[in-house]
């Protein structure tokens, strides 16, 4: 039987704990310096096909590690737009 394929949603806690209601699967890595840990044990994993980030964490992540996890193919990087709670109690 085949692994089922999954999704990850990696970043700040307020974030993946939002999109894991989705069913996405949490990873918390609160900075992008974080990353060093979190990446590989996400990479050897063949059933981990798509990686959702948060935009302003993402941005952060150093230009050359980013380009290259940019131009993966498996797992796809997806950035979705940044989770701002403060403008919306306003």
């Amino acid at each position: 039987m085949e692994d089922p394929q999954r999704t990850v949603v990696l970043g700040r806690r307020l974030f993946i704990d939002l999109w894991s209601l989705l069913g996405l699967e949490p990873v918390s890595c609160e900075t992008p310096e974080m990353l060093k840990d979190c990446l590989p044990r996400m990479l050897d994993r063949d059933d981990v096909v798509c990686i959702v980030v948060e935009e302003s964490w993402f941005d952060k992540v150093p230009v050359a590690l980013k380009t290259r996890l940019e131009r993966m193919e498996k797992p796809l990087w997806v950035t979705l737009p940044t989770l701002n709670i403060e403008e919306h109690m306003e």
